[in-house]
């Protein structure tokens, strides 16, 4: 496969609240393989379309339980969700309590989502469909989530599995592991900057 090079442009679009939306371009077309039943679309067609992040809404939830099933590592069903607890309802409770779940939307659909639980200063999700990984769209849900963290708390944490590609992910965006777990998971914490000035 040939190589290609994507990138976000530095002038916004368009804002969604008081945020931008991204323009992302690719500067050379290929094809992606696709999850089986979805039809392949040339790289340079969807990678060149807007998203943006927005608040979530109750119209929502049934698209983010589909990407949350969707996705390759931590997979888990709707049925799996429920025996945690993770249903409809408490997600549509979150949201009745606090702005905490916001989602990626490109040309109309749902492709990413992420979540934090408030009161515990904790990055409860974060989670992209497989075929718009690499794109960016991860790491402005999880910048988006992280500003909303640290405006109610000084340090924030999320657990993940260690060997994983997400723990490498938030790695790379800042997240220091502080400490391993019985079950292979990992805790990362993230600290406010401090401002200068």
């Amino acid at each position: 496969m040939g190589r290609f090079q994507v990138s976000a442009s530095k002038a916004p679009i368009g804002t969604i609240g008081r945020f931008p939306a991204c323009r992302l371009s690719v500067s050379r077309t290929r094809r992606r393989t696709f999850p089986a039943g979805s039809p392949p679309i040339p790289v340079s067609i969807w990678l060149t379309m807007t998203f943006s992040i927005r608040d979530a809404i109750d119209d929502d939830i049934p698209s983010i339980f589909e990407v949350r099933t969707s996705v390759r590592e931590n997979h888990l069903s709707v049925e799996q969700l429920s025996e945690m607890g993770v249903t409809f309802e408490t997600i549509r409770e979150a949201l009745r309590q606090y702005p905490c779940i916001w989602v990626a939307e490109q040309e109309g659909q749902i492709v990413g989502f992420s979540m934090v639980d408030i009161e515990d200063a904790c990055m409860f999700a974060a989670f992209v469909r497989p075929e718009r990984e690499g794109l960016g769209i991860g790491r402005q849900l999880v910048e988006r989530a992280e500003a909303f963290l640290f405006e109610h708390h000084p340090s924030i944490w999320l657990e993940t599995d260690g060997s994983s590609r997400a723990a490498g992910f938030y790695e790379r965006l800042g997240w220091k592991r502080s400490e391993e777990l019985g079950s292979g998971d990992a805790r990362f914490e993230k600290h406010q900057p401090c401002s200068s000035g």
